[in-house]
């Protein structure tokens, strides 16, 4: 139960931060003008690149550098989300350019939070997950017999 709870806290805190956000934001279609690179001369397969985008906000031309690693095509129409008072710090609003950054992010507590519960079982015990609760047994003896209420 405590790893559910904490895995449901987790997932809704993620999903009521995105909804509050998406809420707040503005849409429009940019264009992919290009692409900015990051060059790594040790090792030339860990470069990196970026599209750059193009939109027009209440007639001001905007111009932003997108998730790195996200592959589009010059001259490709990309659904951008941004805040209204500050335009120049959009996204494009796909999985990789919205949503995968913070779900990484929002996964390294669950995995902190996992750790802790398990850190608390030990070699000789059991975990029995029921849907009506959760059980945490330990063995009678270390030769692995099962426990009286187990078998």
């Amino acid at each position: 139960m405590l790893l559910l709870s904490g895995f449901i806290i987790i997932a809704l805190y993620f999903s009521l931060n995105r909804i509050n956000d998406i809420q707040k934001s503005e849409f429009t279609y940019g264009t992919i003008i290009g692409t900015k690179e990051w060059r790594n001369k040790l090792f030339p397969e860990d470069s990196e690149e970026a599209p750059i985008v193009h939109f027009i906000y209440e007639n001001q031309e905007i111009v932003f550098v997108a998730q790195r690693n996200t592959k589009y095509e010059n001259g490709e129409n990309v659904k951008v989300v941004f805040r209204k008072k500050s335009p120049d710090t959009a996204k494009i609003y796909s999985f990789t350019g919205y949503w995968l950054i913070p779900i990484i992010i929002c996964s390294i507590p669950i995995i902190l939070y996992f750790a802790l519960i398990l850190s608390f079982v030990g070699k000789f015990d059991f975990i029995v997950f029921n849907f009506r609760e959760f059980k945490l047994y330990k063995k009678a003896d270390k030769n692995g017999t099962l426990p009286s209420k187990l078998k």
